[in-house]
């Protein structure tokens, strides 16, 4: 299995991300284009780690690097490719799928978290650090669904966030 600091890599340098970082500066005029590279960064950070996911042990999106996940899906054929290539099928973001989980947001943001820590170490970016920010409530329901380099999806088989 790829490391989730290999796919990392692999994420980073196959897109260019531009599109991605001008609708982020425009959604979201606070935004300076260094933080929204940083936490385009960042984001990529975190999902190359959706392989380690499970439906018990969900990534939890955390508030800093969620507009660039937003800036992300409005470039909907960019965000289309990258999820095939990294995924094996589209990832559909429903903010209003309620979060079903017996524990608190701040728990699956500790595991989240940690996962980042150990496969990153050093090379984590600091916004992902800060467990004090508004962590929202998008989470990863795994249901099975994997990535192709591992063991693609069945047919029909869709992962929602």
């Amino acid at each position: 299995m790829i490391s989730g600091r290999e796919l990392y890599v692999e994420m980073k340098h196959s897109f260019d991300f531009t599109p991605v970082i001008e609708t982020a500066l425009r959604e979201k005029k606070s935004l300076t284009k260094q933080e929204a590279l940083e936490r385009m960064d960042a984001f990529l950070q975190w999902f190359s780690l959706i392989p380690q996911a499970s439906k018990e042990k969900p990534l939890q999106m955390l508030g800093s690097v969620d507009p660039l996940w937003h800036a992300f899906v409005l470039n909907t054929k960019l965000y289309r490719d990258f999820c095939q290539k990294f995924a094996g099928e589209f990832i559909d973001h429903d903010p209003l799928d309620p979060f079903k989980s017996d524990l608190p947001k701040k728990e699956y943001a500790t595991f989240t978290l940690a996962l980042l820590e150990k496969e990153f170490g050093t090379d984590l970016k600091p916004v992902l650090r800060d467990l004090s920010q508004n962590v929202t409530w998008k989470n990863w329901r795994a249901n099975g669904a994997s990535f192709p380099k591992w063991q693609p999806p069945e047919c029909g088989q869709r992962l929602r966030i």
